[in-house]
């Protein structure tokens, strides 16, 4: 085989390669957000959250797969911090990681105002 040709046929096999390995990049971030919504849902439903907001790697279209989703929380009883958080690990296939606002400095609650994106709202 001629190596221009045989250039071509692996230049071509390697962009499929690379058009496959996005779209599943895709599919997982889109499953880790629908996962995420879940879990926000979860918490204002049963611990009582004011707000949950999606922070991190997922909120900007960059999460990979292993990476956790991160949720960052505003006015959960005192009591519930830990319950809730070992709950979402016990209930998910995906690592989670649970913030919460008012015990956090104030550089991670002024990012997660600006660059998080609520997934729901509580009573």
């Amino acid at each position: 085989m001629h190596p221009k040709i045989s250039h071509s046929l692996h230049k071509k096999d390697l962009l499929l390669k690379r058009q496959e390995q996005q779209e599943k990049m895709q599919q997982r971030q889109a499953a880790a957000m629908r996962e995420a919504q879940r879990l926000a849902q979860v918490l204002c439903a049963e611990f009582g959250v004011k707000t949950v907001l999606l922070v991190g790697p997922l909120t900007y279209g960059q999460y990979l797969d292993g990476m956790p989703i991160e949720l960052a929380i505003e006015r959960i009883p005192n009591d519930a911090f830990n319950r809730a958080f070992a709950h979402l690990k016990r209930i998910s296939s995906f690592p989670v990681e649970l913030i919460d606002l008012t015990q956090t400095d104030n550089w991670t609650c002024k990012s997660a105002g600006e660059t998080g994106k609520i997934l729901a709202q509580g009573a």
